[in-house]
């Protein structure tokens, strides 16, 4: 239960990923130092991995649930470059202001962050920030409107899902019923071919009633 100076403090989740080859010094560093120099105005929580993290209260890792939940009671998510946290970010109510590992700083095998990152940023997906400058820029707005990173939760993909199965449901169902209402009109109007050219009664194929099988010829 947040105190009523708590609820007036903003809060920030920042996820460093859960990958247990290569730390991420630089995101946990600096987030450390704006949250030092905004200590009386915001709430910092860290997702650490195996990045030391002595100077913010933090975890190496979260349950799933347990990262959202603390992702919608934040007002902000600091992520590092992944797309599984923009997508959870994101499911959460939050544009997530991304912060993609470098190779060259020894915090992946290569820049696919940098490029998954860019791509995210250039569709609005995310807010993707590369320097410490540009990451203390992105939060003090954060200060200034609360709700700066807030959106509304994208659809469930279940759900998107469900509706398109119903809708194609719906679409085969009206098709079969128009199919089943042509072959009823078809097979009154050839009943009504039939019983204007063969008499009321008569059958649509075969003798007329009373008439011998067999050729005429045999019967003549």
């Amino acid at each position: 239960m947040r105190t009523k100076d708590q609820e007036q403090r903003a809060v920030v989740f920042v996820s460093a990923g859960t990958d247990k080859r290569f730390p991420y010094p630089r995101l946990i560093e600096w987030t450390a130092s704006w949250a030092t120099s905004h200590d009386d105005k915001v709430d910092v929580l860290v997702q650490a991995g195996i990045t030391p993290c002595p100077d913010l209260p933090s975890a190496a890792e979260y349950p799933p649930q347990e990262m959202r939940r603390l992702l919608r009671g934040s007002h902000a998510a600091v992520m590092q470059g992944g797309p599984g946290g923009v997508m959870t970010a994101r499911s959460c109510g939050l544009l997530p202001i991304l912060v993609p590992r470098r190779h060259k700083f020894g915090e992946a095998v290569d820049d696919h962050q940098v490029d998954f990152g860019r791509w995210a940023q250039d569709r609005g997906l995310t807010l993707t920030v590369e320097t410490e400058p540009a990451l203390h820029t992105a939060l003090d707005a954060l200060l200034d409107e609360r709700t700066r990173y807030a959106i509304d939760p994208p659809p469930s993909p279940t759900l998107g899902t469900v509706q398109r199965i119903e809708a194609e449901i719906d679409r085969h169902f009206a098709a079969g019923v128009g199919r089943s209402r042509r072959l009823r009109t078809g097979r009154r109007r050839q009943a009504a071919v039939a019983g204007s050219t063969r008499g009321r009664g008569q059958p649509l194929f075969g003798p007329s009633p009373g008439e011998p099988l067999g050729p005429r010829s045999l019967r003549s």
